[in-house]
């Protein structure tokens, strides 16, 4: 999805919440998801969905989003404690991603180093044998 068609479908997700979409309206809305998400949105882990503060690049202090989004929270892992948040590595980027849910079922994330996970996030990994001790990842 284009930064644009990020920012399309943010916006028609708010008029969704509003109970302000039209016909058309709701035909974007679902190609967009189809295009975002394909046909099959029956994740186990949850279904992406972008949000613009976390673009195509680095903004500030807002990271990028995943290269392979969907890829990774399909292949993310639950931290512990009460949190919804999940963390993820994907072998082919070399990313490791951050997943916040904002809605039930619904995911946005972030780009993250090795090094800006905290310890907690690292071991979830390390459990799952994701990376090694010195952070590389393994699967």
């Amino acid at each position: 999805m284009t930064d644009d068609e990020k920012q399309e479908y943010f916006e028609l997700e708010n008029k969704r919440q509003r109970n302000e979409l039209d016909q058309a309206d709701e035909q974007r809305l679902q190609d967009l998801e189809d295009k975002a998400y394909g046909k099959d949105r029956s994740r186990s882990n949850g279904v992406f969905e972008p949000n613009p503060k976390h673009g195509s690049e680095n903004r500030g202090r807002a990271n990028k989003e995943p290269s392979n989004p969907q890829e990774m929270l399909d292949n993310s892992y639950e931290l512990p404690g009460n949190t919804t948040r999940r963390v993820a590595a994907d072998p082919s980027t070399g990313e490791f991603a951050v997943f916040d849910e904002h809605r039930p079922g619904k995911f946005h994330g972030h780009v993250r180093g090795y090094e800006e996970l905290n310890q907690s996030m690292r071991n979830v990994l390390l459990k799952n044998k994701v990376i090694n001790r010195k952070g590389k990842i393994l699967k």
